[in-house]
């Protein structure tokens, strides 16, 4: 139905725009493409760490109340991201630490997302059950936000031209029968890691159909000892936000310069300090395996790392 202007001010129906990110909205995908070594990995733990709990990171997340976030690692072991997080989370106070613990699922299996087309049955079969129990497992735990690192290892055989739009196809369906946001963590372009092209909006390796679709993209910018978040496609964030701040490790956490220890509390809760002393403990418990099932219990066995 045609409406005029002021009927599309005055629906009642329409709802705000669920932000998951600054400029992602729920339900779509968005990308960090950079150069190896920028920091992508670390910043998609930061961005993670931000949206699972009440610690401000790099100012990014829009949700008012810590979220789940689900990371699928295709590229970092278990035993990677286990000694990471224990590192990362030496920076934060207990009540954070805790919030992390409850929010912050991963997923460190290799099988491939999304198979090529000329794959044979097994390939695909294997590929449709892991997806199915991936989508099942983010609908059980209210998913938020998902961070698929990286896209090259995820789609395994698929060629990343070829198959551009095969494995666009792939991600929206995620997308969309999780309800999630989806962030793609992926590399750039040969021209790009030389440091003979300046990342753009087109530098991510193939998936140009991918690149034309996200609305939210963003990249590390290194330069000498610095490094800076740049958004390269902003269609939806609001004018009044920076397309570009500095980035720095504090205490292993890749952070927005100057946030995690001075900036004020996220969702105006001014009572809860940003960030405690470093502890000295190690979690009590840290394991990679799923837990098993209980009776009446309702984690589901996604949370396998912390």
């Amino acid at each position: 139905m045609i409406k005029n202007l002021n009927s599309l001010l005055n629906d009642q129906t329409i709802s705000e725009v669920p932000f998951v990110l600054k400029g992602l909205v729920k339900a779509s995908i968005g990308m960090l493409i950079a150069a190896p070594s920028a920091g992508k990995s670390h910043l998609a733990l930061s961005i993670a760490i931000e949206h699972a709990s009440s610690a401000v990171t790099l100012g990014l997340s829009c949700a008012e109340t810590p979220r789940k976030v689900l990371i699928v690692s295709s590229e970092d072991s278990s035993a990677v991201l286990r000694e990471r997080m224990v590192e990362k989370l030496k920076s934060f106070s207990p009540d954070i630490q805790n919030e992390l613990l409850s929010n912050l699922l991963f997923l460190t299996e290799q099988t491939p997302l999304i198979a090529p087309p000329e794959a044979n049955k097994d390939e695909h079969d294997a590929a449709s059950l892991y997806v199915n129990n991936l989508v099942q497992s983010a609908v059980d735990n209210d998913v938020d936000l998902i961070i698929v690192d990286t896209v090259t290892e995820a789609v395994g055989s698929c060629d990343e031209v070829k198959h551009d739009k095969h494995i666009k196809a792939g991600f929206q369906a995620i997308a969309r029968r999780t309800g999630a946001a989806i962030l793609l963590v992926h590399h750039v372009n040969k021209n790009e890691i030389r440091g003979e092209q300046e990342v753009t909006m087109a530098s991510g390796a193939g998936l140009s159909s991918v690149m034309r679709l996200v609305k939210f993209l963003i990249t590390i910018k290194a330069e000498k000892n610095e490094r800076k978040v740049r958004f390269l496609k902003s269609n939806y964030l609001p004018q009044s936000e920076e397309r570009e701040f500095d980035i720095e490790f504090v205490d292993g956490v890749l952070s927005r310069k100057g946030v995690l220890s001075f900036a004020p509390p996220k969702k105006q809760k001014a009572e809860k300090p940003r960030i405690a002393k470093a502890i000295q403990e190690e979690p009590e418990v840290l394991s990679i395996t799923p837990k098993p099932k209980r009776k009446n219990e309702s984690e589901n066995d996604l949370r396998d790392v912390l």
